[in-house]
């Protein structure tokens, strides 16, 4: 802007330069057209100086030309990732470009609902969403341990063992703040971005383990790559992790869920909703007991899905023991679980062989247990008392929790 200014005046302060040199006796028109374009020069670099706006527009060309130099300045230490490539980009708004300055990192990240947040949100208790919001109002009070620490360390690692893994024609590791480009405030960052010859573009989202575990991805992983996908648009995810002490990697393709991310949006959007209208209570309840309704709702949840898991499972797991028809104790080893089957037979009363024995007998026993029955119903009215009672206990979970 001042470059443009002076640009302007110089042009002026040379026009007139020029009529007071030029004294041709018929030169007087062009004296005029000369003479009006300095002045034009000079009113113009004046209103600009005057504009009361100048501040803001030298600002935001400030803001711009450092932007554009943030990009070629070398990436942080703990953040070493190579841009996105042509044949890896991916629908998502870029809030926050790769190599930009940590701050506008987190400011990106406190500004919105983030990938690694989105599970907290959508399944915990308000108590969950005041410690979220107090981490983005205020900073977060966690800044990593030597498992974190590690934990970054091997990211490139594993982003590099993964690259070599079937089908993947490129993976490159990604630091970049995505935004969804219809819902900016609901934003990602994938731990890489690839290219798979069958499956098209992808994001990557790493982890580091100490020991194996019997879930290969845990239902808040499952939610980071299922939003990481929604803030893209893309179809796949490669879910990797290495464990401590082992060789190599592990990995799963986790395709995208559009259910599962209906309720992720949604709970994003709620989260949004709240915070902007103050962080309010819900009903006066306190945040623990809120929070022990949470966890309760998050069993119910659990149990369900257990019962009907366990329900189809044995259907099956019947059939085949009822061909195996065994007469003693069955035992089988899975590979995940155990099988004991143990034939068991009870000594119960045969009320057709009695009848048919003594049918009068039977008869009387049937009329004297009818008699007492009424008996007892009759005394119950005369002699009645109250006495402590199990409570109406219910707890339903709402909407996505349901």
């Amino acid at each position: 802007m001042s470059i443009l200014v002076a640009l302007l005046v110089a042009a002026g302060i040379f026009c007139f330069w020029m009529c007071s040199v030029s004294v041709a006796p018929r030169s007087w028109a062009l004296h005029f057209i000369v003479a009006a374009f300095a002045s034009l020069c000079l009113g113009i670099a004046v209103g600009l100086l005057r504009h009361p706006r100048l501040p803001h527009l030298l600002s935001l060309a400030a803001r711009h030309r450092n932007h554009l130099l943030a990009r070629d300045l070398p990436l942080p230490r703990e953040r070493r990732w190579s841009p996105v490539t042509e044949n890896t980009r991916t629908s998502a708004l870029v809030i926050v470009p790769d190599g930009a300055p940590d701050e506008d990192w987190q400011d990106g990240r406190a500004e919105g609902v983030t990938a690694s947040e989105i599970h907290s949100i959508a399944v915990g208790s308000m108590k969950a969403r005041r410690t979220i919001l107090d981490g983005k109002l205020n900073g977060s009070t966690f800044h990593g341990n030597q498992h974190t620490k590690r934990g970054h360390e091997l990211e490139p690692v594993i982003i590099a063992a993964a690259a070599q893994l079937d089908g993947v024609t490129i993976l490159k590791g990604a630091n970049a703040l995505l935004g969804h480009p219809e819902h900016p405030l609901h934003r990602a960052t994938p731990d890489g971005l690839g290219h798979h010859a069958i499956r098209g573009v992808f994001g990557a989202e790493v982890k580091r383990r100490e020991k194996t575990s019997p879930v290969d991805v845990p239902a808040d992983h499952y939610d980071q790559c299922q939003f990481g996908m929604w803030v893209t648009g893309l179809q796949w995810w490669l879910y990797a992790w290495k464990v401590e002490g082992e060789e190599g990697i592990h990995h799963r393709w986790i395709e995208r869920d559009d259910d599962r991310i209906a309720v992720l949006a949604r709970q994003a959007d709620d989260f949004i909703a709240w915070r902007a209208a103050g962080a309010p209570s819900i009903n006066g309840l306190p945040d623990d007991i809120d929070d022990a309704l949470a966890e309760y709702a998050r069993g119910l949840a659990i149990a369900s899905e257990g019962e009907a898991l366990k329900k189809a499972a044995r259907v099956r797991i019947d059939a085949w023991i009822a061909e195996q028809n065994p007469t003693d104790v069955l035992r089988r080893e899975g590979s995940r679980a155990s099988l004991t089957f143990t034939p068991k037979t009870k000594t119960v009363l045969d009320e057709d062989a009695w009848t048919a024995h003594d049918a009068a007998g039977h008869a009387n026993v049937i009329d004297l247990e009818e008699r007492a029955a009424m008996i007892r119903r009759a005394a119950e009215n005369v002699y009645s008392k109250t006495v402590p009672a199990t409570p109406g206990f219910r707890i339903a979970a709402n909407g996505d929790a349901a």
